[in-house]
């Protein structure tokens, strides 16, 4: 073991009137380097005032807990919850916890601190020394009320199933017998069914006996009950980045009397841990180092290599305000998964409350894809400028000859009307061709820009786009109509006139018909012709 230097200085949680020193709390965290270290555990001590329980937690663990002068005669040495920190050399850490001591008289008749403190031990510690001595072995005073308040705080409160290891310590005891071991697991027990609504004790019960502390064999004993105390923490521990969040968590909800709501020290450490990173990542997403210092030296560590998410979302937003860019999809997509990555990472301890966790790494994808969803619209704007420029240059350069587009080259008679009609109606399908070619490149650069699992919405821009490409469809056709037929009007007494390119003579519709009478011998020519001529004046409608 680490002498006493490799140690932190102890410090006080928690004072004598139950304010939590955040201050004191947050500056051992980072002496200790908390977020380095692989693994951590938790041993609490309870027990009777002036019972010898910081002098134990100094021997076990190499603490600086003050301890009570040998001529102070039933003054209470600790005062509120202190803790000190135990560093080993396989990079774990264990974080002890020394509680005020019970059944001092200064303390108020109904004061709560007592219970509070009994849950926030059995909250947070793997393991709570009960410190007896064997002389108090089934008295009310002894044993019976150091559990007292931590089954009270228990009683109905369906949350805390996650076990922790009560382990007693019975001081002055040279011999550990099985019948000693048997009386004080009946009494608890028994008391446990007295105070909690649970038919089954779900914590573990295990015993100690240590013999006077001038005895020689006290320290032989001592680094046996560490040993074991080292062994029962590396089983079920909290992850370090969470120790600091849980406590304070927990601490306030005692507080707030909403013992029946708390969870689990897991879970409650998997909350506030991923609640943090969950808000962290998102606002050093927006706002890079503006976000405060504390969250974001808890979230750097974790933060991948080469990875400047804030950075990099200006630079792409900056650039797709004014342009479209290429690779929008892949680049936006690398930095929400980077982003997931970063939050994956730091909360990685919590993989035994996954729907906590998943729950705010969803948050976190949504906040980031709301955050996003703007240089999605500016891209896909961009998109449906090119698009509309492409289609319209794709009819000006469309081949009527391959297409089978016929058109007149003059209107000099009814034939000319219908083969007018009939060339507009192939060029409509080949402008719907390519109308629906555009739109299905849209649907693609609209999927290739957006992540995912975004829902995000651009039929707006759609609906633009195809305005914009119904508008240049109709614009070409009227070009072809009035370059082949010229200015065209119906008057007011439905005479139809055409304004022929050759001279510009108008004529009716009958006269042409009547013009064109050898070579369309048909009935029907001049019905046919009509209705042709309608149909177009309809196309530049």
């Amino acid at each position: 073991m680490e002498g006493p230097s490799a140690n932190p200085h102890s410090i006080q949680l928690i004072d004598e009137e139950s304010n939590l020193n955040t201050s004191a709390f947050e500056d051992f965290v980072k002496e200790i380097k908390l977020q380095k270290h692989a693994s951590l555990s938790v041993v609490a001590i309870i027990g009777r005032q002036a019972s010898g329980k910081s002098t134990l937690m100094n021997k076990l663990f190499d603490c600086e807990f003050e301890t009570r002068a040998e001529d102070d005669h039933g003054n209470r040495t600790t005062k509120g919850v202190w803790l000190a920190a135990k560093k080993d050399k396989n990079s774990s850490l264990t974080i002890v916890m020394d509680i005020e001591g019970s059944d001092g008289n200064d303390r108020p008749e109904g004061d709560n601190f007592e219970k509070e403190t009994a849950l926030l031990a059995v909250s947070v510690a793997s393991v709570v020394l009960i410190n007896i001595w064997k002389t108090d072995i089934g008295s009310r005073s002894g044993s019976d009320a150091l559990l007292t308040p931590i089954f009270e705080v228990l009683k109905g409160n369906h949350t805390l199933h996650e076990k922790t290891t009560l382990m007693f310590v019975v001081r002055d005891m040279n011999i550990s017998t099985e019948k000693t071991k048997e009386r004080l697991e009946k009494n608890t027990l028994k008391l446990w069914n007295s105070k909690s609504d649970f038919h089954t004790f779900f914590h573990e019960i295990e015993f100690v006996a240590l013999p006077h502390y001038q005895a020689p064999e006290f320290n032989q004993k001592v680094s046996m009950l560490r040993e074991r105390i080292c062994e029962l923490g590396s089983r079920k521990h909290i992850p370090p980045p969470s120790f600091e969040s849980t406590v304070c968590h927990i601490w306030k909800m005692t507080k707030q009397n909403e013992i029946i709501h708390l969870p689990n020290r897991l879970e409650a450490g998997g909350y506030q841990r991923c609640d943090e990173a969950c808000d962290g990542i998102f606002r050093y997403f927006v706002e890079g180092s503006k976000i405060e210092e504390k969250i974001k030296d808890n979230l750097l560590i974790h933060l991948p290599d080469s990875f400047e998410p804030n950075k990099e979302w200006l630079a792409l937003l900056n650039v797709v305000e004014s342009r479209k860019v290429n690779d929008f999809g892949e680049r936006l997509s690398s930095l929400i998964n980077g982003c997931l990555k970063w939050y994956d990472e730091s909360t990685k301890f919590y993989d035994n409350v996954r729907d906590i966790r998943s729950r705010k790494r969803n948050e976190l994808i949504n906040n980031l894809l709301q955050e996003t969803e703007i240089a999605y619209k500016h891209m896909m704007k961009h998109v449906r400028f090119e698009i509309a420029k492409s289609l319209k240059d794709e009819l000006r350069e469309v081949s009527y000859e391959d297409n089978d587009i016929r058109l007149p080259q003059k209107m000099v008679n009814p034939a000319s009307i219908i083969l007018l009609y009939n060339g507009l109606k192939q060029y409509d399908i080949v402008a719907n061709r390519c109308k629906n070619s555009a739109m299905e490149k849209f649907d693609r650069k609209c999927a290739g820009a957006k992540y995912k699992t975004a829902k995000w919405d651009c039929s707006e821009i759609k609906d633009q786009l195809e305005r914009d490409i119904d508008k240049e469809i109709q614009d070409r056709k009227s070009k072809i109509i009035n370059n082949t037929i010229g200015a065209t009007c119906v008057g007011t007494t439905g005479t139809i006139a055409l304004g022929a390119l050759t001279g510009g003579l108008a004529v009716t519709l009958p006269a042409l018909a009547q013009a064109a009478a050898p070579i369309l011998t048909n009935p029907n020519a001049y019905q046919a012709a009509f209705t042709a001529f309608m149909g177009i004046l309809k196309m530049l409608d």
